[in-house]
């Protein structure tokens, strides 16, 4: 259970500066930072929605939680 919470306050913490790249609309491609075509996915998910859970990630994309909080 603590490796999750730590986990999620990783993803929080990304969540978070996703926001602050992000703040300045136009001027900075959050894309830039993926790596595959699964980050490109949570990017996508997370702009449009403003947020998400590792649940919700996972069936956006899907795949499992544990395969979208080792992305993170």
């Amino acid at each position: 259970m603590v490796k999750i919470e730590n986990e999620m306050g990783e993803i929080r913490k990304y969540l978070a500066d996703l926001e602050l790249l992000t703040y300045q609309h136009g001027k900075i491609n959050a894309h830039t930072f993926c790596i595959d075509e699964i980050d490109h996915k949570i990017v996508d998910y997370l702009l449009h929605y403003k947020g998400a859970t590792t649940p919700e990630l996972a069936e956006y994309i899907k795949t499992n939680r544990w395969m979208v909080a080792e992305q993170a």
